[in-house]
């Protein structure tokens, strides 16, 4: 099964190729433009005519393109999105006895030498080097993390100076984080991160206008495709006589958006 970066990788992908079908779009539209200009048998209002319905066809196209890319986009995003959300419910697996029981033994040792450590300064050494046992495992980092609360605590009570209570604060903070970093299994991070960037993806435009804009009012000669680039549905719900006329008018679109 593909990664949830994967997938969202394929839909950056199809984002990006829109630039390219956007493109064509529009230079086609200008070639049957110019062909309509050309014709002699036209006479002007019939150009304007013409022309109008040019742009009615590559408004109903563009917004019939752009839509099946979108679906695609948004397929891709909810199946990273179920991906990553997977991967964060999995459970890391369970450490083997041998290992569980050298740990405890591991622990005993260590605890005492941070309790009864002479200084402050080598307890916090034996904290750190029970920090370092476990981040073997996640479960061995969980099943620490709130006796490390205690034991630092008190690391922190023995301290003297201001100076050196910092120091030792910071320190602390430091293998706090670590040890939080290690109760996460392997795949944790990717996943959120995929989560984060998919929600980024999801909140912006999937045509955006800064890019997108002039083009769009170049083939419909109206600001309308922009505003309907990224709402297929709204523009078949608000636009039906429109699509019905542009596929009496052109063979080549009979079918398209309104019964798909």
């Amino acid at each position: 099964m593909k990664t949830a970066k994967q997938r969202i990788l394929e839909a950056r992908e199809i984002q990006r190729s829109l630039s390219g079908e956007v493109l064509g779009m529009v230079s086609l539209f200008r070639e049957q433009k110019a062909s309509v200009n050309k014709d002699r048998m036209l006479s002007t209002e019939g150009k304007r005519h013409r022309e109008q319905m040019l742009k009615d066809k590559f408004e109903v196209y563009a917004i019939s393109a752009i839509d099946k890319k979108h679906k695609e986009y948004k397929r891709l995003l909810s199946e990273a999105s179920r991906i990553a959300e997977l991967e964060l419910l999995k459970e890391a697996p369970k450490v083997d006895e041998q290992s569980q029981k050298l740990f405890n033994a591991e622990l005993a040792q260590l605890r005492g030498n941070i309790m009864f450590g002479m200084t402050p300064e080598r307890s916090l050494k034996s904290l750190i080097e029970l920090v370092e046992k476990a981040s073997a495992h996640p479960n061995l980092a969980a099943q620490i993390q709130g006796e490390y609360l205690t034991l630092g605590n008190d690391i922190l009570q023995r301290a003297g100076k201001v100076e050196a209570a910092a120091k030792l604060r910071h320190e602390l903070l430091n293998n706090h984080n670590k040890l939080n970093r290690a109760t996460k299994f392997e795949g944790y991070e990717e996943a959120n991160a995929a989560l984060a960037a998919i929600a980024d993806m999801e909140k912006g435009q999937f045509a955006q206008e800064a890019k997108f804009s002039r083009a769009f009012e170049e083939i419909s000669g109206t600001h309308r495709l922009m505003q309907y680039a990224n709402r297929a549905d709204d523009y078949i719900n608000d636009h039906q006589s429109k699509i019905l006329q542009v596929q009496m008018q052109n063979k080549d679109m009979q079918g398209t958006l309104i019964t798909e």
